[in-house]
């Protein structure tokens, strides 16, 4: 194994700690316990693809390094998951899933790793695209679909209010003061 390749699983399993964190810890303060059960099943996946780098550095004689939670952004995150709501959150961390995946893709299509290993890296890949669509379909029924509906509803309302001003304008042609009233 390379040393640049080193650095970079010890950066994975950095990552990786992290987003167990994080996951973690936005399961315990969601509201919401279908989305709940959704942050701690992609948390224990997250521990999983921990492990797994973990193992490959131990496997090359690397040491693995202390993940220790970054409590200020744990503490930042869980205040916008009670300021803007659980989906806006969701599709903010749905952007490093989509990341993470096309960063394994890279890795594994470099050749570094053995096929068990590559194996595995797959099915990490597969996770991570799960997780980014999970927050779609948490996305989907949620307020953030509803905006579409909401402009053009405020769109027909205002066609029909215009509508109606303009044919009591023309009713009291004379009068504009009733109109406006």
């Amino acid at each position: 194994m390379k040393a640049t390749f080193c650095d970079q699983a010890r950066r994975f399993y950095l990552d990786e700690m992290n987003d167990h964190l994080t996951y973690r810890s936005l399961a315990a303060g969601a509201r919401d316990p279908q989305l709940a059960q959704l942050l701690q099943q992609i948390a224990a996946m997250e521990l999983r693809h921990a492990s797994f780098w973990a193992g490959l550095l131990r496997q090359h004689d690397q040491p693995v390094p202390d993940s220790r939670p970054r409590r200020l952004r744990l503490w930042i995150l869980q205040l916008l998951l009670r300021l803007v709501g659980p989906v806006w959150l969701v599709s903010a961390l749905e952007l490093g899933e989509t990341s993470a995946a096309h960063t394994y893709y890279r890795v594994w299509r470099e050749g570094v790793l053995d096929d068990v290993e590559r194996a595995e890296l797959q099915s990490i890949i597969v996770d991570e695209l799960e997780h980014e669509a999970s927050f779609r379909k948490e996305q989907k029924g949620s307020a953030l679909t509803n905006v579409r509906d909401f402009v053009l509803g405020m769109n027909d309302g205002l066609v029909e209010i215009l509508g109606a001003v303009t044919g009591l304008s023309a009713a009291y042609a004379g009068n504009p003061l009733l109109v406006a009233v």
